[in-house]
């Protein structure tokens, strides 16, 4: 690069950081207010952070300012008419203009295409606004990883484990595409060069927080992308039968875009099932030991999306999307009983298979530059069959059986709608309605069944910024009904408030702390009275008894980043009288594995997450999560105290095109109502390549020094059934994969190296495009 270039790169970052508000040499006391608005000339965007200078006609020097977030400024000055203004931005010609009026309307600015050989330019990589923050990964950063979706775990309120994205406190993320509804598989195929930005919603919006949603993450694409790019990737064992394989073609031309994706997961392993139950029915004791069989355990899911979207910038963007899910699900599990009145063998069965067809309307529409408009609509489809059984046989003699097959279609209907507006640039404030209705149709062994369920949702939230603090604050109004195939129904209104404060000490650092009161709706297949037996005289079974109960959260955490670190942390506390958690009850021919509510549910959670980079880049990373939770259960008629915690260590290296993973995940039992679940343990090491043509091969094994993969769960004492199962997969220890992933663009593509410098929002909630 020679020395022309170099002074010129050097200039554009003095003034880049000289962009701050001018202090005014006046002497006397302001006594009037310039106000305007800069936008783009072609894309009539906002221009932020532009600065504004107020001089004499004659130019002499009164006083600065910059502009915010939506474009906007507002300078308080004495200087009697007419005035000049001078106005600078990176990525825009300079304007200077005289005006006759203090209040000068909107101001527009034509973008200068700036091209620098070998120099990447971008804005600042952590934005704050009114709802939420703006990352800006260079493509450089974002191309250190796999794929787009393992770069959001730089982020230090996210992290990616095993391609899904959590929270740091391992709870669900709502991923979003240009504000229309997403998947991690879309993360994945996404190529870098055409990410703009990434909107993190600490406190998620309304309409989603409603879904027990506690955080949203929304990619927002380059507009100027054009052309069509293709990914391929798979993972595949090459010790079994076990891999996640996808293909994803987009292209976009002018303000369309088009997607067309397939994914197919799939397993095909033999499984053993250990099991110790004892009961007590009619008066008579049942105690057995069940040795596992080796048994065929097949799964195939098959997803296929078609989507196309239209975006025209700051006005209006409709996204159309749809969805068909085919999924079988084949579980066969055999196991030998033998004591010293009986040898016989005892087989489970339980085929399931179901389609989903759904359709996903968006649209968003920007009346102008305070006020917006979003709604959403999604209909689905489900098509299923379960044929369940269980048998016990003595040789060629039957002794038990138990046979089910559950036939049954649902249609489901979301509708979504919401108003917003942007008052005085630190204040936000949404009205809404959400809608949930859905409708079951099934016949159990030739029993005709309906049952029908409705969530009707009214809120109001706003959001103020007060220098380093944010303040959210919601009341929602929640109407829960369901009516089950035996008449059985409940109807009740909810109010639903939440208030939330966050503090800004830095821009890589932040404390807050949170209060919500909701309610928990029970879902379908609980409340489905639908038979799968186990055992003689024990059976799962919904309960549609079940009512809803109301949740308290308590919420204080943090977190504080620097180029060689990130720490995370979250204090949360649950109180929820009534809450609905697995019970055991006796029915009149059998025992019920079931869901009751409970007399009350409290848990202590402790997350800690830290991410160590001695080099200050990605070259070495050394990763601990660590988490603590102490729940005391209040039940029916036994009440329980368990404490459970767990420190997975990870560490990654990155030299050049190389990578390797390490990773140690210890099993964990958790509680939950008369149930305690056993996770697994897992270990994991990785080695990678990228070649320079966007190809990434990974060579890995999963499971390593261990026997066998096993999960399961045991009972409380005082449950009438005591169960401790395992099940074992053998051929997932020590298993080997490979991993390939493949883009490639085609069409015209935009040119990473030649950028705008300035990348424009207009950011004040995620309706704001």
């Amino acid at each position: 690069m020679d020395t022309i270039a170099k002074f010129s790169c050097a200039l554009l970052l003095f003034l880049t950081m000289a962009g701050l508000p001018v202090q005014s040499l006046a002497q006397h006391q302001p006594t009037l207010e310039i106000n305007g608005q800069l936008i783009d000339a072609n894309q009539n965007d906002a221009i932020p952070f532009a600065t504004v200078i107020v001089m004499t006609a004659d130019s002499a020097f009164i006083k600065g300012g910059i502009t915010d977030t939506l474009g906007n400024f507002n300078i308080a000055c004495d200087i009697s008419l007419p005035f000049m203004l001078r106005i600078t931005c990176i990525g825009y010609e300079g304007h200077t203009q005289l005006f006759n009026d203090y209040n000068v309307g909107k101001i527009s600015l034509t973008p200068s295409i700036i091209n620098i050989a070998e120099v990447e330019i971008s804005p600042d990589e952590v934005q704050d606004f009114i709802t939420h923050r703006i990352y800006r990964p260079s493509v450089s950063k974002i191309k250190s990883f796999d794929n787009f979706l393992q770069s959001l775990s730089t982020i230090p309120t996210l992290k990616v484990h095993s391609d899904k994205l959590y929270t740091i406190d391992g709870k669900q993320v709502k991923i979003l595409l240009n504000g229309a509804n997403a998947t991690e598989t879309d993360l994945i195929a996404l190529p870098p060069e055409s990410i703009g930005k990434i909107e993190v919603y600490e406190n998620p919006p309304t309409r989603f927080a409603l879904q027990g949603i506690t955080s949203v993450v929304n990619i927002r694409t380059k507009s100027d992308i054009s052309g069509g790019n293709m990914h391929i990737s798979t993972n595949n064992a090459i010790t079994t039968h076990n891999g996640d394989n996808l293909l994803s073609v987009s292209y976009n031309k002018n303000k369309a875009r088009f997607t067309a994706e397939w994914s197919n997961l799939y397993r095909d392993v033999m499984q053993f099932q250990d099991e110790k139950i004892s009961y007590k029915f009619n008066n008579t004791d049942y105690t057995r030991n069940k040795l596992g069989i080796e048994s065929p355990f097949k799964w195939n899911l098959n997803n296929i999306k078609l989507g196309a979207s239209y975006t025209k910038p700051d006005d209006l963007q409709v996204n159309t999307t749809f969805y068909i899910n085919l999924n079988r699900r084949n579980e066969n599990t055999s196991q030998r009983i033998k004591t010293a009145a009986e040898d016989c063998i005892a087989a489970k069965t339980s085929h399931n298979r179901y389609n989903m067809y759904a359709a996903d309307l968006y649209i968003s529409k920007r009346l102008n530059v305070d006020n917006e408009l979003l709604f959403n609509l999604i209909g689905s489809a489900y098509d299923s069959k379960l044929a369940t059984g269980y048998t016990e046989m003595q040789t060629e003699t039957l002794l038990f059986e138990s046979l089910s097959d559950v036939i049954g279609q649902k249609q489901s209907l979301i509708a979504d709608a919401q108003y917003q507006h942007t008052m005085a640039n630190n204040m936000v404030y949404t009205l809404g309605a959400y809608d949930f209705i859905e409708n079951s149709n099934y016949s159990i062994s030739s029993d005709f069944n309906t049952s029908m369920r409705n969530n009707a949702w009214l809120y109001a939230d706003a959001t103020a910024s007060i220098k380093g603090w944010h303040i959210f604050l919601r009341i929602g109004l929640n109407h829960a009904y369901f009516r089950s195939s035996e008449q059985v129904s409940f109807s009740n209104t909810y109010i639903s408030p939440q208030a939330r404060i966050t503090y800004y000490p830095s821009q890589w650092s932040a404390i807050f702390v949170s209060y919500t009161m909701d309610n928990a709706i029970p879902s379908l297949s609980m409340l489905s009275e639908t038979p799968i037996w186990y055992d003689y005289h024990y059976a799962f079974q919904g309960n549609s008894n079940l009512k809803p109960y109301t949740k308290h959260d308590f919420l204080l955490g943090g977190y504080w980043a620097s180029p060689y670190a990130v720490c995370a942390w979250n204090l949360s506390y649950e109180h929820s009288p009534n809450a609905f958690m697995p019970y055991f009850t006796p029915k009149d021919n059998f025992i019920a594995e079931t869901y009751s509510n409970m007399r009350l549910l409290q848990s202590i959670n402790a997350v800690l997450q830290l991410d160590l980079q001695p080099l200050g880049n990605q070259r070495i990373r050394l990763m601990v999560s660590g988490m603590y939770c102490h729940k005391v259960i209040t039940g029916i008629d036994f009440d329980w105290t368990h404490n459970a915690w767990r420190i997975i260590p990870e560490i990654e290296f990155n030299y050049k095109k190389w990578r390797a993973t390490l990773l140690y995940q210890p099993g964990q039992e958790l509680a939950d109502g008369q149930l305690l679940r056993r996770s697994p343990r897992a270990t994991r090491a990785e080695v990678g390549y990228r070649f320079p043509f966007n190809l990434n091969l990974a060579l890995g094994g999963k499971y390593l020094f261990d026997k066998d993969w096993r999960d399961g769960y045991d009972t409380h004492p005082s449950a009438l059934v005591q169960r401790d199962i395992w099940n074992i997969v053998p051929s997932y220890a020590n298993m080997a994969y490979i991993k390939l992933s493949y883009s490639f663009g085609f069409g015209a593509q935009k040119k990473a190296s030649k950028q705008r410098l300035n990348n424009s929002d207009k950011d004040s909630g995620i309706l704001l495009k």
